[in-house]
């Protein structure tokens, strides 16, 4: 059961990394359409304010440091651990299936080299 929750644990990491890697491939690729099709406001108004790099770059340490509490959590025992994972990994997933769904872009050449 431990090996189970320790795999568990990395492979939801793993693709909640996946998934920004993704999420910022994309924007870097599309990033002249930018305001339009992001959604959220605070992520606009920093890539216009400071440049696409430092957004993603935000996000980047925004993202290792949700996985470094979440390991610190882990090694302590302390019941963040599954709440964080699971935020990360809910949150990672809804934007991973709205990329597949129904982003404008979805049926682009770029999402069909990812998906392979």
């Amino acid at each position: 059961m431990v090996a189970l929750r320790n795999s568990l644990f990395v492979l939801s990491w793993i693709f909640v990394f996946l998934a920004g890697a993704y999420d910022a491939g994309y924007a870097w690729r599309f990033q002249d359409d930018f305001e339009r099709w992001e959604m959220n406001p605070i992520a606009v108004w920093t890539a216009e304010e400071f440049g696409l790099s430092a957004l993603l770059s935000i996000k980047l340490a925004g993202l290792a440091f949700a996985a470094g509490l979440a390991w610190y959590c882990r090694i302590h025992q302390l019941g963040l651990c599954r709440a964080i994972t699971i935020a990360a990994t809910c949150a990672y997933s809804v934007l991973s299936l709205y990329y597949v769904l129904s982003h404008e872009h979805a049926n682009s050449q770029f999402l069909a080299a990812c998906l392979r």
